[in-house]
């Protein structure tokens, strides 16, 4: 048994000292580690906890780093990646919105309101992703069961009040005549107005639509003409409002609309947690019979920012 622990201890000793040995690359991708002792034109001498004293001839070898240089080299490339997931993830303004509501007595109704908003803005480039998740129910029925997502990226233009875009979006509906559509766009847009308390910008482009599990499942050319604006009534309160069209560019007339409009109300009392009583509201003109042209989202929740 105590042979046992003996050959244990070495082990664990050799593999502590591997860890931290130098190394030397072969040609041929073997790697050795052990303690470089010389190094010259004619190749690198090694000590080897296993092979003993050996010489790799320079044309043999590959690559040779002693303990330090190999910690320096990690050190270095830990630093890199730090300041790349810094500058990808780094100075986004985020935040979470939970909404419940309840009732009980001649009829019974609840409703779930769950939500992710995340906005990043360089001197160069703009960012916006949104999630939202509604789901309701009424007397032991689920009336409502719907989840969206949608990216967008703006390009700024230096010096300039006029930027490119492009978005993506994801829908998801129980109650739909689709069951999911995806939907992207490219265009150019304009900062109508940006002061310290109120922006408005101004979008329009092109893309296209497409529904899965409905009657028309093909492409769908359409644009986009929108507008923006954001009021920030005071240091505690903002308004902001948002509508979008999107007319059909193969079937004259036909349209959808998005639109919403936020109130925000900060809490003193708790740091980065808002108050927020929205609308959401979306038209479709052409629907498959049965199926309603408006979609209307109500909701309160507590925001909390990070």
């Amino acid at each position: 048994m105590r042979r046992k622990h003996v050959m244990m201890v070495l082990c664990v000793m050799l593999l502590a000292g591997a860890a931290q040995a130098d190394r030397v690359t072969l040609t041929t991708g073997e790697v050795l580690k052990g303690k470089i002792t010389a190094q010259g034109e004619a190749g690198v001498t090694l000590e080897h906890p296993v092979l003993g004293v050996i010489t790799v001839p320079r044309d043999g070898l590959k690559d040779a780093a002693t303990d330090a240089q190999i910690a320096e080299a990690e050190r270095v490339e830990a630093e890199r990646v730090a300041a790349e997931n810094a500058r990808l993830l780094g100075g986004w303004d985020s935040q979470f919105d939970v909404g419940l509501n309840a009732t009980d007595g001649n009829s019974e109704a609840a409703t779930l309101y769950l939500a992710f908003v995340s906005k990043k803005e360089t001197p160069t480039e703009r960012w916006e992703l949104d999630s939202a998740y509604r789901y309701a129910q009424k007397n032991g029925e689920s009336t409502a069961n719907r989840f969206t997502v949608g990216l967008v990226k703006d390009w700024k233009i230096t010096d300039s009040l006029w930027f490119y875009f492009a978005d993506l979006r994801y829908d998801w509906d129980q109650f739909q005549d689709w069951d999911a559509r995806l939907a992207g766009h490219a265009g150019v847009g304009y900062d109508l107005v940006k002061t310290d308390s109120l922006d408005v910008e101004l979008r329009g482009g092109f893309g296209g639509l497409r529904e899965f599990g409905s009657s028309d499942d093909s492409i769908k050319p359409e644009a986009l003409a929108g507008v923006e604006a954001e009021w920030r009534i005071s240091e505690n309160q903002s308004l902001e409002a948002k509508s979008t069209y999107y007319p059909d560019l193969d079937e004259t007339g036909e349209f959808r609309t998005l639109s919403h409009v936020d109130w925000k109300l900060k809490l003193n009392r708790f740091e980065k947690t808002s108050i927020k009583v929205g609308l959401k509201h979306e038209h479709q003109s052409e629907v498959d019979p049965g199926s309603e042209k408006n979609d209307w989202w109500y909701y309160a929740a507590l925001s909390i920012g990070f």
